[in-house]
């Protein structure tokens, strides 16, 4: 009965080993090896010199597109746009890129987890520009 549960346990550290690798990047799951087929031991790289075709399109901005209502959900102490978490400066330069329109500019849904000092500095910086805002649960 002890070797059945010393074995299971090796099997579960194992696999935990395994899953923190890949979460991690390292092994042969994830970021350690070469997956562009880059340069190896039997075939040297190549230079090839950078056009317009052959340079990388642009990437997305780090910010999300902004819309009215700007929706922004507080959960424990950050602040989300669109699913991705945005800094209070982020947030600060999309309220510039809100467009005019009826109705609040900003919307704030607040989880049970939010906490009170992150809330009160988004209030301080809407009031500090000046824009309308809806909360939910009401401040």
């Amino acid at each position: 009965m002890r070797k059945n549960i010393t074995r299971i346990i090796l099997v579960v550290a194992i696999g935990a080993l395994a899953y923190l690798l890949s979460y991690l990047g390292l092994g042969p799951w994830g970021g350690g090896g070469r997956k562009d087929g880059g340069p190896s031991a039997t075939r040297p790289a190549t230079t090839q010199p950078t056009t317009a075709s052959t340079r990388p399109a642009a990437t997305q901005p780090a910010t999300p597109n902004v819309t009215r209502p700007l929706e922004i959900v507080i959960e424990d102490r950050a602040y989300l746009v669109a699913g991705k978490a945005v800094s209070l400066e982020e947030i600060e330069q999309m309220l510039g890129r809100i467009p005019d329109g009826p109705g609040p500019a900003v919307m704030v849904n607040r989880r049970p987890s939010s906490r009170a000092e992150t809330e009160v500095a988004l209030k301080l910086k809407l009031q500090e520009k000046n824009v309308t805002s809806s909360w939910s649960p009401p401040l």
